[in-house]
């Protein structure tokens, strides 16, 4: 994934506001799905009234986002 954001980044064609913008709002969208989220498991009771492998599921989705969020702010952070 690396190799993609620099080759595009590094492109003669002008493409770099554009790529620079479209990850800007990737990361809008990933932080926006992190929050959501957070704010279910946050939820009183929902830890201790959900079934314990939808818990699990939404815990692992919550650590996968933030490695993805992670990643990409740390790709666009080499662009900009």
């Amino acid at each position: 994934m690396n190799w993609m954001f620099e080759r595009l980044a590094a492109s003669r064609y002008g493409v770099r506001p554009t790529f620079l913008y479209l990850c800007s709002l990737f990361v809008a969208c990933l932080s926006t799905e992190v929050c959501e989220v957070s704010v279910e498991l946050e939820k009183p009771g929902y830890v201790d009234k959900a079934p314990a492998h939808l818990v699990e599921r939404d815990r692992a989705q919550l650590v996968e986002l933030n490695d993805k969020l992670e990643k990409v702010k740390g790709q666009l952070a080499k662009l900009a």
